[in-house]
């Protein structure tokens, strides 16, 4: 069933609307200024009026470095000019006596002076110093407190979809002001009846214009909501959304914003299965534990295409493809989550500063993008929980830069160049490893080394993962040596999208902290001969252990079905105290294979809850 098609009650003020922003007039008893640290300039907005004629707005550019005396000459030079040439313009019409009405207008006193803590500043006072909160501006006759850097909403935007079941955040953009300090008030429009009632005080009615310039139903607006987001219900399809947002901090509010929807609210899938998942997630983990995501949400750039469209995932209705469907699954999937730890695999760039970024913000957990090396505009993603961890460093390496220049690697890097067929093969590689060390806000003491890559995909490239994942564990070890040299004993978390199966020889490597150069494992039955450099013996000082094991899926296309994706933890430090179930076979085949209009990647999270193991004296004391 194509569920784009159930939104037949789409109403006829969507398709004229075009999206919109406006600030509301407002009366501005202040002149705000603008000032960012570095920039050596400041701008101010006034807004003036002088005798009940209309309001006007004057807006200055000035340097830093300017005295305040020159800078208040040309405010009053700018204000006279304005208001001189319209009174100069009505006395005309009144008099005959030209030089009469310019005496009468000059003798007005458009000096301007600014005052700190009731006394005057001195005018060789430069335009860094002078200007702050709590100021007045006092300029013919009137006062105008001085208003330093307002919190501002420089843009905002609703998302191209909207479904009902699935919550609405806004695209933001504001400054002197975190993004969700906002104070939002939601609203959905609905076209009103001839019966409607005038008197109806809880609504607001908008009027707008057919295709044919005639004028439709007026738009009845009610406040379904406040808050970051909104989560439309089936009672909404076919309604638009409004947002009024203002953004306040400390006290102070600055202009507020209203945008409606160009777009009206259709008709979501339903149920998804990931929402039975989150009834194991229904509250963040505990203080001595935290959650982990391991997921690859397939990039748009890659779903993107004619030939995703039609060879790669001829099952999935088109709709069901495009980014801007998949990104409300996603987002709802991953919130349900309340993880504290997300690594994410195959994140668009365009994706993570504009949806994941913002979202997570909202959620309050921070995050970074590692790109891919060269043209790839996608990468891996870690965001953390703030009230949990705080950062260390990064640490992040390109695995095949990091293979030819670090010294840990000679050896191996000898190795694969002693092979021409290999070496070109590798090079051609632009796999990245995002390395984050986390300290716990809640647990003293306790720091985490947080690891995720996406390792080279092809099905005859076995031997060539064997080579990443050794560098990026020796990279790994060597991050944790330098952190041990500072006092701290991180516990290592790497995952990601490995693409190997439990039977090939990384995850063979990394269970078993050893693999013999000539290990079978090495070079499969399937790897191309002319690239077998006869293998190398490889060892790491890791404990490891796979959180979720090895389950018989985390990737199901119509052409493939094996497990790819892993947590691996420190079981030295680390204990698993729960493992979130997959989704069923029934369920994930319900629509043919992944991704589908209920699942929007072709992989499924991982998702876990880990805990730091007690140290002997801790035990011994209980």
């Amino acid at each position: 069933m194509n569920f784009r098609n159930l939104n037949s009650v789409r109403c006829l003020f969507s398709s004229v609307l075009v999206r919109h922003i406006w600030n509301k007039p407002k009366a501005m008893p202040y002149i705000a200024v603008r000032r960012v640290e570095g920039q050596g300039r400041i701008q101010m907005t006034l807004s003036f009026s002088l005798n009940e004629k209309p309001v006007r707005t004057f807006n200055f550019d000035r340097s830093c470095d300017e005295t305040v005396g020159a800078t208040l000459q040309r405010i009053s030079a700018n204000v006279q000019k304005r208001f001189m040439k319209k009174t100069k313009k009505k006395k005309a019409k009144e008099s005959d006596d030209a030089s009469a009405v310019a005496a009468e207008v000059a003798d007005e006193n458009y000096d301007a002076e600014l005052f700190c803590g009731g006394e005057k500043v001195d005018d060789v006072t430069l335009n860094g110093d002078a200007w702050g909160n709590g100021s007045k501006l006092c300029i013919a006759g009137k006062e105008f407190d001085v208003t330093v850097n307002i919190p501002t909403i420089k843009s905002i935007e609703f998302p191209s979809s909207l479904m009902s079941g699935f919550p609405v955040f806004p695209k933001l953009e504001t400054e002197f002001i975190d993004k969700w300090a906002t104070q939002f008030i939601w609203y959905k429009g609905c076209q009103s009846s001839n019966e409607t009632s005038q008197e109806d005080t809880s609504a607001q009615a908008t009027t707008s214009e057919g295709k044919e310039g005639q004028t439709s139903c007026p738009i009845t607006w009610t406040k379904v909501g406040e808050g970051s987001s909104y989560t439309p219900s089936n009672e909404d399809i076919g309604s638009n959304l409004k947002i009024e947002a203002t953004p306040i901090v400390d006290g102070r509010s600055g202009e507020s914003v209203e945008i409606i929807s160009k777009e009206t609210i259709d008709a979501g899938p339903g149920f998804c299965p990931f929402e039975n998942r989150h009834l194991y997630t229904k509250k963040v983990a505990d203080d001595d534990s935290f959650r982990v995501i391991s997921y690859n949400i397939l990039a748009d750039v890659y779903a993107d295409s004619d030939f995703s469209r039609d060879n790669l995932y001829p099952y999935c209705p088109p709709y069901a493809l495009a980014i801007d469907y998949r990104r409300q699954l996603l987002i709802k999937e991953t919130l349900g989550y309340n993880a504290d730890i997300i690594c994410l695999q195959e994140v668009d760039r365009k994706v993570f500063n504009h949806e994941l970024k913002p979202v997570m913000e909202s959620a309050n957990l921070d995050g970074l993008l590692l790109l891919k090396g060269g043209e790839t505009p996608e990468g891996c993603a870690i965001f953390f929980r703030k009230s949990k961890f705080r950062l260390l460093g990064e640490h992040n390496i390109s695995v095949t830069e990091a293979l030819q220049m670090a010294p840990e690697n000679e050896t191996l890097w000898g190795k694969v160049l002693s092979v021409e067929p290999l070496c070109e093969r590798v090079l051609k590689r632009n796999t990245s490893l995002q390395v984050l060390m986390l300290e716990s806000t809640v647990q003293p003491g306790k720091t985490i080394c947080i690891a995720t890559t996406h390792l080279y995909f092809h099905p005859t490239a076995n031997h060539i993962r064997l080579i990443q994942g050794a560098v990026c564990l020796y990279h790994l070890e060597t991050v944790v040596a330098q952190y041990r040299q500072k006092g701290h004993n991180p516990a290592v978390v790497f995952c990601g999208d490995l693409n190997s199966t439990p039977s090939n020889g990384l995850i063979h490597f990394l269970n078993e902290k050893h693999i013999a150069a000539k290990d079978p494992k090495w070079f499969p039955s399937d790897s191309p001969r002319e690239e077998d450099c006869g293998g190398q013996d490889l060892s790491h000082t890791f404990d490891f252990k796979s959180a979720c094991g090895t389950p018989d899926f985390t990737n199901y296309t119509g052409g493939f079905q094996d497990c790819l994706d892993y947590v691996f933890i420190d079981k030295s430090k680390l204990d698993v105290t729960q493992v979130v179930p997959l989704p069923s076979l029934e369920e994930v085949t319900q629509y043919v294979a992944l991704p589908n209009v209920v699942f929007p990647s072709d992989h499924l999270a991982l998702v876990c809850d880990v805990q730091w193991k007690k140290d002997p004296s801790e035990q011994r004391s209980e």
